[in-house]
């Protein structure tokens, strides 16, 4: 994060956001977070720490995050964050129930069944594990759901018949959860995917934080519905000062400001 510090001084943006896991709160780390807000302050910025929860914009996955967020001093706005959307909960065996029978595996509905009854949401998706350790072992047990390390693919009555069996997270289905489309392309190998896909922050998480981001810095007014609505397609857009911005024939941004 120091570095960031460091990027922020040398680009000297309007705002800027960090994101990172939710150790960054613990006590331990009490003297370096409020380094960092000084750091920040000193070079012209007030900062700001918020949790977000990916499970609240529409994904499978109980993840918790912090957000780092900064605004140049003397800006009007301030940053709130992004409303949240109970009406798009999910869960595992909704968002895998194709993906997980792709290959002929017989107790897959059984076992989409149980995840759905249970409402189940995934753990936070992690980058690349090579071996279930005991721990690891014991919640996928639990679970029903082996994290580590990816399968090469969707469960087989094969496999399926090996004793402790428990069905394994495909790099395409860690993507699911995460929230990237089945067409985002990844490359290199499984290892280097399932960092790619563990680390990235949720879309939908990046698509609402750049939302109240934008809306703190224009003195946009957003129409959360319209924005993180699941139809259509979002398309960059110049706004011009003073007019609506129209998406899909819905009021998306008014723009609150004469000069935007």
């Amino acid at each position: 994060m120091r570095e960031g510090v460091r990027a922020v001084r040398d680009i000297a943006p309007k705002a800027f956001l960090f994101e990172t896991v939710e150790g960054f709160l613990h006590s331990r780390h009490s003297d370096y977070v409020a380094f960092l807000l000084r750091e920040f302050s000193k070079a012209g910025y007030s900062a700001e720490i918020h949790r977000i929860n990916a499970r609240d914009y529409g994904v499978a996955q109980d993840r918790s995050r912090i957000m780092l967020v900064g605004l140049r001093k003397g800006l009007a706005g301030s940053v709130r964050m992004p409303r949240k959307f109970p009406e798009f909960h999910t869960n595992v065996g909704i968002a895998l129930a194709d993906l997980m029978g792709e290959k002929g595996w017989s107790g897959a509905e059984a076992w989409l069944k149980s995840m759905r009854d249970r409402d189940y949401r995934s753990d936070t998706i992690r980058g690349y594990q090579g071996s279930a350790r005991e721990g690891e072992a014991i919640r996928s047990d639990k679970q029903q759901l082996r994290y580590a390390p990816p399968a090469k693919a969707a469960p087989t009555d094969e496999e399926a018949s090996k004793t402790g069996f428990v069905p394994g997270l495909t790099n395409e289905m860690r993507a699911r959860l995460q929230g990237f489309p089945d067409d985002w392309h990844f490359v290199g190998g499984i290892g280097a995917v399932a960092d790619q896909i563990g680390n990235a922050v949720v879309p939908a998480v990046g698509q609402a934080m750049g939302l109240a981001m934008s809306s703190a810095v224009k003195g946009w007014e957003i129409d959360w519905d319209a924005m993180m609505g699941r139809t259509g397609t979002v398309r960059k857009t110049v706004v011009p000062p003073s007019i609506e911005l129209k998406w899909n024939g819905a009021k998306v941004v008014k723009n609150l400001t004469e000069n935007a």
